[in-house]
């Protein structure tokens, strides 16, 4: 790209930048990267303000994740520090659970879990999903527990699931099988399988385990193109399982 072109592009986005409240960091990415910031800029700014529409909305997160995974993070965790409220927590749990940093989501969820919110499902929930995850399994019961007794019917499959997990991390082996094998059947999507297939693998029961593995595979097949999407990292363990 011609120098003239390229410092007119910077000065021209530099402008719209400052304008529009992105002066940071996107100023300082076009000044010192240049080429590679006006591009990102054009992609991830002008293009889907111009273009407008869900499908620009999602291009632009797409993009976005890809380039900077923390920036959705780093924005919560700023409205956190200014307004510590119940719904900012939780939306910064949710973002942590995406990016795996699950000790920081449970610290997020246990904080909700008070006063008014304290029988909330979806806090409940959450923090015994992230207790599972940080292999508080005791914590998870008590989570699970206090769920079941406030919101009986709240997403049943799952709360069963997480039921199952902790049975299997509390080394309680023979009752996890019997509940993911239940599960396996019934459980939308491909995770309750796909556990129930680890689970046997692990207690050495490998051709039992190659069959869900097997199974797995078959269904994703079988299904169109979103639900293999959904369903992706379930099907991948379940062709390493295989192989």
């Amino acid at each position: 790209m011609p120098y003239g072109l390229l410092l007119l592009l910077q000065i021209g986005f530099a402008i719209h930048a400052y304008r529009t409240g992105r002066m940071n960091p996107w100023l300082w990415i076009i000044v010192f990267v240049p080429a590679i910031g006006c591009l990102l800029y054009l992609i991830l700014e002008i293009i889907p303000e111009l273009a407008g529409g869900a499908t620009a909305r999602r291009m632009k997160r797409d993009l976005v994740a890809t380039v900077d995974p923390g920036r959705d993070y780093r924005a919560l965790a700023r409205e956190v520090e200014i307004a510590p409220t119940v719904h900012n927590r939780l939306r910064l749990a949710e973002e942590c659970v995406r990016l795996n940093r699950q000790a920081e989501a449970q610290a997020l969820y246990a904080a909700c879990a008070t006063g008014l919110h304290a029988a909330d499902p979806a806090i409940l929930g959450g923090l015994a999903r992230t207790r599972v995850a940080t292999n508080d399994f005791a914590g998870a019961r008590e989570a699970l527990d206090a769920l079941r007794a406030e919101n009986p019917d709240w997403r049943a499959a799952d709360v069963a699931l997480l039921d199952a997990r902790v049975l299997e991390g509390m080394g309680h082996t023979q009752e996890a099988l019997a509940a993911l094998r239940a599960l396996a059947a019934t459980y939308p999507g491909e995770e309750a399988r796909c556990r129930y297939a680890n689970l046997l693998a692990g207690t050495g029961q490998a051709d039992a385990a190659r069959a869900e593995y097997r199974e797995i595979i078959r269904r994703v097949d079988l299904q169109g193109r979103v639900y293999r999407k959904a369903q992706q990292s379930w099907y991948d363990a379940a062709r390493r399982g295989v192989a």
